[in-house]
């Protein structure tokens, strides 16, 4: 179930928690599910860090980065969740070119949503968008999102607006919605896309305003519930 927290742009700061030294039986759970999660990818996953919030007041979020094997395993074993507390923040775009919006399909090599239609871009927030005063600039994230996965560097984007966090209540992740304009065309987009393949999506469709809705209840359970809910928020023009 997903709730709003709040509208606008967040300010988002870096406390610089570092959590206390885990038991050895925790740490070692933790260890057994990420070689779990590894032998049935088949290849070796990435270890990362992702940025977990610790509160919200007002439109300012506080948090601290974490472990991303942490996430892998509270997904796993949701009773590590009291030990860990594991609130990931993420940022998802609301892609929009002249031709209408677009979405990416998540390919077979990711760890999640494997062929689900979502709103693009999408990621964590990573330690490269921490700024000197421990804000952390989530423009700078969704941009570093556009180009890592289709392709389309920032000078082609004309404006971007956060206009809401929500919140996943059920896996207590958190995002921050951002529509992003850009002045680059449909084929201009596609043919970016098509380079430097492979991507976290192995396709994209880019839909007019007046055909999102057909494209919604075409994809139906082939279209991650973060983006349905936030199609009904955003304009569509």
């Amino acid at each position: 179930m997903f709730s709003i927290r709040f509208q606008g742009a967040p300010i988002v700061r870096d406390s610089g928690a570092t959590l206390e030294t885990l038991d050895a039986a925790t740490a070692k759970e933790i260890e057994r599910v990420w070689d779990a999660a590894q032998a049935r990818r088949g290849t070796p996953l990435f270890n990362g860090t992702l940025f977990s919030v610790d509160a919200i007041q007002a439109a300012e979020i506080c948090g601290h980065f974490v472990e991303y094997k942490w996430f892998i395993a509270v997904r796993e074993i949701p009773g590590l969740q009291p030990i860990l507390r594991i609130q990931p923040l993420a940022v998802t775009g609301v892609l929009r070119c002249a031709d209408g919006i677009v979405f990416g399909r998540r390919s077979q090599v990711v760890t999640q949503d494997q062929g689900l239609w979502e709103l693009v871009p999408a990621g964590g927030l990573s330690v490269s968008c921490r700024q000197p005063d421990g804000t952390l600039d989530v423009g700078a994230q969704i941009l570093e999102e556009l180009e890592e996965e289709i392709g389309l560097g920032r000078k082609h984007v004309t404006r971007m607006r956060p206009f809401c966090v929500v919140e996943d209540t059920a896996t207590h992740v958190f995002d921050v919605a951002i529509e992003v304009v850009t002045s680059a065309s449909k084929d201009a987009i596609e043919s970016a896309f098509r380079m430097d393949l492979p991507r976290e999506y192995d396709a994209i469709e880019i839909i007019a305003d007046t055909e999102v809705e057909a494209f919604v209840e075409q994809h139906g359970q082939d279209l991650a519930p973060l983006s349905a809910f936030l199609l009904q928020r955003v304009a569509v023009r």
